[in-house]
């Protein structure tokens, strides 16, 4: 199965896993979508504005880590050089860093910002289909213990969750994460299916926030990962009513950033896969970009150091099975 194989490469001083290949399929999905979506609006890409690409995924990257940072509160200023060492991302922090890069990528590229907003929501929806499989194969953002028949076992102790709680090795839990993929994957679908009918600008975006807000605050009702110390961590909760929330000032002041917020548009090419082949292999050098991105995030998120869940810098004895924000509980029922 595929939570039991989460080591691509497994060495003396580094470890590679396959979340890195999930993580670049994510990035590489975004992107294609997010310009496929541009494209039939009548956005052309611009070989000019490529080096924004690399820069977006820092930021989204960087983001993603900070949050984390904040999400741990005093305890990294306990030791904030161990917490500086280790792997650990939100998905939240990353959106953060994606809304900073969208207003500086409109107005690089000069268009308009609904269009950007709307097609990197748009593409998120796909990405994290295969973000959320890669959380599933690495053992992060793991459901509680059940009964259900949907329920499955992780057994390779070196899954996240078995790092942790090595009492839940062979024991079920609910696979959140794909319960996750199954709902993007849906939630594209309908979108693609619903392109056609000329959605108002930024009513994919404002969409999306609630959409996102609505189910994080659901799949934590199946979630473990989210207690420490037997306290639960609200910060994604709050986040996620800040996410419904945010549906209001977009629709009071959607149009102070872009005037053609909640105008309709029309398709300038076709939606259908004869849109995608002239975006894909027409345009210069795109693929090219797109799979180095692909690549900075392979190396960003898939390679760790001489123990797992530790990036790979200079380590002095330290593992992850010492970590004193280990949760000090079983979370077996």
């Amino acid at each position: 199965m595929v939570q039991d194989h989460p080591i691509l490469y497994s060495g003396k001083k580094l470890h590679i896993v396959y979340f890195g290949i999930f993580s670049a399929l994510n990035a590489m999905s975004i992107l294609t979508a997010f310009y496929y979506y541009l494209f039939i609006h009548g956005y052309a890409v611009s070989e000019s504005t490529y080096y924004m690409l690399p820069v977006g995924g820092v930021m989204v990257w960087a983001g993603a880590r900070l949050m984390h940072l904040i999400a741990l509160g005093k305890k990294f200023f306990r030791n904030p050089k161990k917490y500086m060492s280790e792997t650990g991302f939100y998905f939240q922090g990353g959106i953060i860093g994606a809304v900073l890069w969208s207003i500086l990528y409109a107005s690089v590229a000069n268009i308009p910002l609904s269009f950007v907003w709307d097609g990197l929501c748009f593409g998120t929806l796909l990405g994290q289909f295969f973000g959320r499989i890669g959380c599933f194969n690495y053992g992060c953002c793991y459901g509680k213990t059940t009964t259900s028949r949907w329920g499955i076992a992780y057994t390779n102790l070196k899954s996240k969750i078995l790092r942790l709680h090595p009492e839940l090795q062979g024991v079920r839990v609910h696979p959140v994460q794909l319960y996750k993929s199954g709902i993007n994957l849906a939630a594209f679908t309908t979108l693609m299916c619903l392109i056609p009918l000329h959605l108002p600008n930024g009513l994919i975006t404002i969409g999306f926030f609630i959409y996102h807000g609505a189910t994080r605050i659901m799949m934590e009702w199946f979630r473990a990962d989210i207690y420490f110390r037997q306290k639960r961590n609200r910060i994604t909760y709050y986040f996620s009513v800040m996410a419904i929330l945010s549906a209001i000032p977009l629709l009071l002041f959607g149009k102070a950033a872009d005037p053609l917020f909640l105008q309709r548009s029309s398709l300038s090419e076709p939606h259908s896969l004869k849109s995608v082949n002239q975006l894909l292999f027409h345009t210069p050098y795109l693929i090219e970009v797109v799979l180095l991105i692909g690549a900075i995030m392979f190396v960003g998120y898939g390679i760790h150091g001489k123990t797992l869940g530790r990036f790979p810098i200079p380590e002095r004895g330290t593992h992850e099975h010492n970590r004193d924000d280990r949760r000090s509980r079983s979370i077996r029922h």
